[in-house]
């Protein structure tokens, strides 16, 4: 229990409030007390007798009667306590301030100290008996002693003094220590408020809440003391917010390097599956050839088709191989230039538009105006390519894949559309992400890597452009592609992207401008394979 502040400081206030006047009591009451006994003897009263009894004395030199003596007497009692009683020799009393006035006693008066003075001739005698205090002085007439003066007083303490009586003192000193204690409880309350609070910030730091502030007080030390707590509280939550940043950031890392690595594996183990199915191909063919299996003239053109065909497609995986190749060493250069936007149209649904009569399927390009962009010729083929061999592939027969182009809001829109199967809406915002496939199969009809459409994302934003997909599953998709419509839209801010280098075209009739306007190879205008889906 006294292990408590509050209690040692309760403690604390009451002895100080209460041994302090204690003390001082102790050290002043011996002098009081003797002050307040001097008024208490009989001796206390022969000052003022002895000065009575010289003017008894001097108006008795001049021939007063006993009916004078008697008014000055009665006159120096009037408003005091004191009792005055003139006697002659014989002890017969001749004035009594508390007889009426005129009255004389017969008998004579027996006090001891007027005895003392009248007949052992003593000048003076005083004594303190019961109640009353008395004191005698001669009084002389000439040469003899003629009488005495008595003086009588009941005995009483001095009023300051009455306050120390037993009776009344100990309540007081009870009361007094009972309102020690009270204010001493108060007064540490009061003063351990801030203390107080302080603790309760400090639990509630301490369970996790970091937020807790405490009030300034008035006092200087407990002030300086919550200012300190403050200070500190606002570090620790500030070092622990940026703990838990960090934390959160090492996380993010961590999970973005397994990511990392889990696609590394993936894009092993599809490139192995992508390769390893054509050349299965390749092979068997090559094999019946040699065999003479196929001997027929029909059946060895049918191996020769097989052939082209998977030399085809490992055609396209290792161009998106190497696309991605030089997205990730930022090799890629985008010569811009004003692409004619009808032209682009046009190339790409001949060129797939054997592949869609065989499909059964109808190739459709639409340019209502002419419009024209900025941009890559080249690398925005091979995206219009990628994407119009994706919808081919996903559209059965009788089917429907439409090309256009179109002006919209001072851009040009580039749109293909089929009327495939369409993609679940819990995959649209993954599509563009490498190496996702709508269909984990790795089977060749499933599609390919998972490469083509998050090529085909960084290079449109890489001309400062925007691709976004809408589809509905059995009733279609739908790949919209936003760029600037001339070259002086397109800044060298907005044309950067990962992994992606801006050139401006050279002048006509030097080594980069010679090439620009040409068609490029076939394996190269083919593009990747999109395996979104």
């Amino acid at each position: 229990m006294f292990r408590s502040f509050r209690t040692q400081l309760t403690v604390s206030f009451f002895l100080v409030i209460v041994v302090t006047p204690l003390i001082f009591f102790w050290l002043l009451y011996p002098m009081l007390h003797r002050y307040a006994r001097s008024g208490s003897t009989g001796s206390s009263l022969l000052n003022p007798t002895r000065a009575l009894a010289n003017v008894v004395e001097e108006h008795s030199a001049r021939g007063l009667d006993a009916l004078s003596l008697d008014d000055l007497l009665r006159s120096a009692a009037k408003g005091t306590s004191y009792r005055f009683v003139l006697l002659d020799s014989g002890r017969h009393v001749l004035v009594d301030t508390d007889a009426p006035p005129g009255e004389r006693r017969d008998s004579p008066l027996h006090v001891a100290e007027t005895d003392r003075v009248l007949l052992e001739g003593a000048d003076e005698a005083a004594a303190s008996e019961g109640r009353y205090l008395r004191a005698a002085v001669a009084v002389n007439w000439g040469a003899r002693r003629k009488g005495a003066l008595l003086t009588t007083r009941e005995r009483h303490t001095r009023p300051f003094l009455s306050f120390f009586e037993p009776a009344s003192f100990v309540p007081r000193v009870i009361f007094a220590l009972l309102v020690a204690g009270v204010l001493g409880l108060a007064l540490s309350r009061r003063l351990l408020r801030p203390v107080d609070a302080l603790r309760r910030a400090a639990e509630a730091m301490a369970a996790g809440d970091l937020s807790q502030r405490v009030t300034v007080p008035a006092q200087r030390e407990l002030g300086l003391l919550a200012e300190r707590f403050n200070t500190m509280a606002a570090r620790v939550e500030d070092l622990v917010n940026h703990l838990s940043d960090e934390h959160e950031q090492l996380q993010a890392a961590h999970a973005e390097l397994a990511e990392a690595e889990r696609c590394q594996r993936e894009l092993i183990a599809n490139v192995s599956h992508e390769l390893r199915t054509p050349l299965s191909c390749i092979r068997a063919s090559v094999e019946a050839i040699l065999d003479g299996v196929a001997d027929d003239p029909e059946r060895r053109t049918s191996c020769l088709r097989t052939i082209e065909e998977e030399a085809a497609s490992l055609a396209r995986l290792v161009d998106d191989l190497l696309t991605l190749s030089r997205l990730d060493s930022g090799q890629m250069p985008i010569r811009q230039t004003r692409v004619d936007a009808g032209h682009l149209l046009e190339r790409c649904a001949n060129r797939f538009e054997a592949r869609a009569q065989d499909r059964g399927v109808e190739l459709e390009w639409r340019c209502p105006e002419p419009v024209s962009f900025a941009g890559d010729e080249h690398r925005m083929a091979q995206v219009l390519n990628n994407l119009v061999h994706n919808s081919l592939r996903h559209t059965r027969a009788p089917g429907r894949v439409l090309i256009e182009a179109a002006p919209e809001d001072g851009q040009v829109c580039l749109r293909v559309t089929d009327t495939g199967k369409g993609i679940p809406p819990e995959h649209l915002p993954h599509v563009f992400e490498r190496l996702y496939r709508v269909e984990p199969s790795r089977s060749k009809r499933s599609g390919g890597a998972g490469l083509g459409l998050a090529i085909a994302r960084e290079i449109v934003e890489a001309h400062g452009g925007e691709i976004d997909i809408e589809s509905t599953p059995g009733e279609g998709t739908t790949v919209t592609i936003r760029l600037a419509r001339s070259p002086e839209e397109v800044t060298a801010g907005s044309v950067t992207g990962p992994g992606i280098t801006v050139q401006t075209p050279q002048p006509p009739g030097s080594a980069a401008g010679g090439t620009a306007g040409r068609e490029p190879p076939a394996e190269q205008r083919a593009g990747p394979a999109l395996a979104a889906r």
